[in-house]
């Protein structure tokens, strides 16, 4: 950060006073609605337990209200440790946002921790980014459908479904900012010609459309179509959620 922004830092953290009552909402709201500057990633941190004490209370409800005025596009990662920790709300909360939720078993190694968990988000390569993937039929599977922002160092994976009677070529668009310059990545491949993978990939890629559907859940409600693909998912690849019989 700049050294304006590092003196405000200062500044707000000094006004602060430890008490029993937590309020997740009225803390992230006015950092959220700060927009990032133009090709950096805005990198807001949350460290809680994810269990409110005060305010916006529900967790589907802070989940929602946050990532929608979270207009301006920053990444939310999300930290906590210990067995009291509401891993609904902190891993949601990230995964709509851009972001990833890490929580430790307990508090002993946070300080061990913390310094390896930053350091992924120390150095960051392209931000802002959108991707097209051509005329892939099977293009409504790919997840993560929201692509995280590069940082040296910390691999972002994409997965997806392809037909092999109508898809012979893979083909992707990524653009992004780097600070002040447009940058654009194109991958392509030949699938015809693809290494056959094994049961991981598929496992992998259920489980984030798992994440996926949880998410849309948590966005519009319990509709029967995504509770449906959710429990064959579950039942198919033996992953197991919140919503397994």
């Amino acid at each position: 950060g700049t050294p304006e922004n590092k003196a405000a830092a200062n500044k707000f953290l000094s006004g602060l006073e430890s008490g029993g009552q937590t309020d997740v909402y009225k803390a992230l709201q006015p950092v959220i609605q700060s927009p990032p500057r133009n090709g950096v990633p805005g990198v807001v941190v949350v460290m809680s337990d994810g269990r409110p004490t005060v305010g916006v209370r529900d967790a589907r409800a802070l989940i929602n209200q946050i990532s929608e005025e979270n207009k301006t596009g920053n990444t939310i990662f999300a930290y906590g440790a210990g067995n009291t920790v509401n891993g609904y709300l902190l891993d949601l909360l990230a995964y709509r946002n851009k972001g990833e939720a890490k929580v430790l078993p307990s508090f002993e190694n946070m300080a061990k921790d913390l310094p390896d968990f930053f350091s992924h988000v120390s150095d960051p390569i392209l931000a802002g980014l959108h991707a097209n993937y051509g005329h892939i039929s099977e293009a409504n599977s790919i997840v993560p459908k929201d692509i995280p922002d590069f940082y040296k160092g910390r691999a972002v994976t994409v997965y997806g479904k392809y037909n092999p009677a109508k898809d012979s070529e893979f083909f992707m668009r990524l653009v992004g900012s780097s600070e002040a310059d447009k940058k654009e990545v194109i991958f392509k491949a030949d699938l015809r010609k693809a290494a056959t993978g094994d049961d991981k990939i598929a496992r992998n890629w259920a489980f984030e459309r798992i994440y996926y559907l949880i998410d849309e859940i948590c966005r519009v409600g319990e509709k029967p179509e995504l509770l449906n693909e959710l429990r064959q998912l579950s039942q198919k690849y033996k992953i197991r959620t919140s919503y397994s019989e």
